[in-house]
């Protein structure tokens, strides 16, 4: 996953709103959202090659998403994959924090990673390189394939995009119920993520990368014959610890394939 927009405690009745793009090789193996059979309280795409997950939520009121750090000196060979750290959050009992400590001790054992979290009342985002976690206070975010916030042009575009376009959404939606059974009410958020503007090299990173590579995954939305953006998702999570989570699937040169829709009920543990 290479794009995520958060709006937190932004929206009376829902706390959490994530956008995200996932950006992957097309050829690589991939399940669209569901729960899985190995792991039966959890709601997430899964990545058949590694057996992980890019973006995820659990009956918990948990959820977990990753981006890679994009610095090509920094790769090792022989690593874990990073979705495996997203995976094992959203099947783990112990503590947000407890999680957090065991992650930081093992950063080495996996390629530069981000790392946003969220259980209930909590989010936060880890960056492995500085082994620094934010907790984040109510505002709007953006991480791409770099440190939160850093002021890349698709992600200061994204926040403002997503600040401005919660002036009017949901105004008229107050449960989750509301938005599945009128899913084109999410299109606003959905075309946030449809951006494929290519921005000007001025305003590129420099990433380690040859230019034409920095220049094509400077969109949003990155379409190519190899690579490029393969799922969209909007998860909104309500005031209970509820989840809904849609999805659009794309295939080469951002050819849409279908989309999922499923809200994801808390389990009442007690």
């Amino acid at each position: 996953m290479c794009l995520i927009l958060i709006a937190w405690q932004q929206h009376p009745d829902f706390p959490l709103i994530l956008l995200s793009n996932r950006d992957e090789f097309y050829q690589r193996p991939t399940q669209i959202p569901h729960f899985w059979v190995d792991q039966q309280n959890v709601y997430a795409g899964r990545d058949l090659q590694a057996e992980g997950t890019w973006l995820g939520v659990n009956r918990s009121k948990r959820l977990a998403a990753v981006t890679n750090y994009r610095d090509p000196s920094r790769l090792k060979t022989n690593v874990v994959s990073r979705g495996q750290l997203t995976s094992a959050f959203l099947n783990n009992h112990s503590a947000l924090d407890h999680y957090l400590s065991e992650v930081e001790l093992q950063v080495d054992r996996y390629n530069d990673f981000n790392l946003v979290l969220f259980e209930e009342r909590t989010l936060v985002c880890f960056e492995s390189k500085t082994k620094k976690t934010h907790s984040l206070n109510p505002g709007i975010y953006g991480l791409s394939n770099h440190f939160l916030d850093t002021p890349w042009p698709k992600v200061v575009l994204g926040k403002h995009e997503l600040s401005q376009s919660l002036k009017d959404w949901g105004s008229h939606y107050r449960t989750l119920q509301d938005i599945e059974n009128n899913i084109e009410s999410l299109d606003p958020l959905i075309k946030i993520l449809a951006n494929d503007h290519i921005y000007p090299d001025s305003s590129l990173p420099s990433t380690g990368l040859p230019i034409d590579l920095e220049r094509r995954l400077s969109a949003a939305f990155i379409k190519s014959d190899d690579y490029g953006t393969r799922a969209s998702s909007i998860v909104i999570a309500n005031q209970s610890g509820d989840f809904l989570f849609f999805e659009k699937q794309y295939g080469i040169n951002g050819i849409f394939e279908g989309d999922t829709c499923r809200v994801v009920n808390h389990k009442d543990n007690n």
